[in-house]
């Protein structure tokens, strides 16, 4: 396949544990967060819009401001062109403005309010075709819907608390498709929740890897969901499931990509055809799939095992953002493809 752009990569100083790039018409900003022991915060950074046709590399990305967070982000999620919204080790959630190459808090939700206090808010995205809503989840078992500028979410689930004397499963990851909230957690579980019914039970969904003598269920540790609705969720063992929303048995496709835990997958927002999955192994890969059900191939390896963990990733029109605990932010600009 034809090769993209060199990439490029810049050393941040800290480890960077979440990335989002602002969704606009061509946009080429993204903020990313950072998980450090002793200083935390948020960075803006805009990629050139101009140089990327004809160039050889991807333009260097520029720093246009910063701005400190009380704990290590967990996640971050862009509410359209000018908002994200940041989770927090500590359980709060943050919500910024990135207008104007200046980051600006707008609001906070303090430990406690949407997540209990001593438990990170662990994920979150953002509700469809609204730029002022999104969901979160976090070690409680707990998932909200929140409104910004209102004090409390307007749906949560049952969460928090033990489930017929256990200890509910960390949610370790979320999504929003088709009006349900889709979660992933540490008991290999796949549930979806529907803010609009009465009850507050999930429909739950779990594969089991029978392996001869062990039969495994994998720790669920990230999820998105293509344009098309594919699911796709990565484990703690490597493996990458990709489940049918329509059709939801049995996963349509289990991969074994990466040799640990993988942090993050990704579906291109507009190319439903294309998934990138990044991995603690030190990998982030480029997956296409030529049809809706055949199995997936990767087309590039971005960055393999000299990074150390790949923590996170996300795309936007032409352009592949990741973050590593090395301490740099690498952007990519691959070949797509077409179906």
């Amino acid at each position: 396949m034809e090769e993209g752009l060199l990439p490029k990569t810049v050393f941040t100083g800290h480890k960077v544990s979440a990335v989002a790039w602002l969704r606009g018409v061509k946009s080429r900003s993204l903020v990313s967060g950072s998980w450090d022991n002793a200083h935390n915060g948020l960075v803006l950074w805009d990629v050139a819009s101009t140089g990327i046709d004809g160039a050889d590399a991807v333009p260097e990305p520029e720093k246009r401001d910063q701005i400190e967070m009380p704990n290590g982000v967990t996640s971050l999620a862009a509410l359209g062109a000018a908002k994200v919204v940041a989770g927090c080790v500590d359980g709060s959630v943050h919500i910024f403005s990135a207008e104007g190459g200046q980051l600006e808090r707008l609001a906070v939700f303090r430990p406690g309010r949407l997540h209990r206090v001593g438990c990170a808010c662990t994920a979150v995205s953002k509700w469809p075709a609204d730029d002022n809503s999104f969901v979160t989840a976090g070690e409680d078992g707990r998932a909200n819907v929140v409104r910004i500028g209102e004090d409390s979410p307007w749906w949560s689930s049952s969460g928090s608390g033990s489930l017929g004397g256990q200890s509910r499963p960390s949610i370790n990851g979320v999504a929003a498709y088709a009006g349900l909230v889709w979660t992933v957690n540490s008991g290999g579980q796949l549930q979806s929740w529907d803010p609009n019914s009465d009850g507050a039970s999930p429909s739950t969904y779990r594969f089991v890897l029978d392996s001869g003598a062990d039969v495994v269920a994998h720790e669920l540790h990230s999820i998105d969901i293509s344009s098309a609705g594919m699911i796709a969720c990565g484990t703690n063992t490597g493996a990458v499931q990709i489940w049918d929303s329509k059709k939801l048995k049995y996963p349509e496709k289990y991969v074994e990509p990466h040799t640990a835990e993988v942090w993050a997958v990704k579906y291109h927002p507009t190319l439903a055809s294309h998934m990138f999955s990044a991995s603690e192994n030190g990998q982030l890969l480029h997956w296409f799939t030529e049809e809706g059900y055949a199995d997936p191939t990767v087309v590039d390896i971005l960055a393999d095992k000299d990074c150390l963990g790949v923590n996170c990733c996300d795309v936007e029109d032409e352009l592949v953002a990741c973050g590593t605990d090395r301490e740099t932010l690498t952007i990519f600009s691959p070949m797509f493809p077409r179906d």
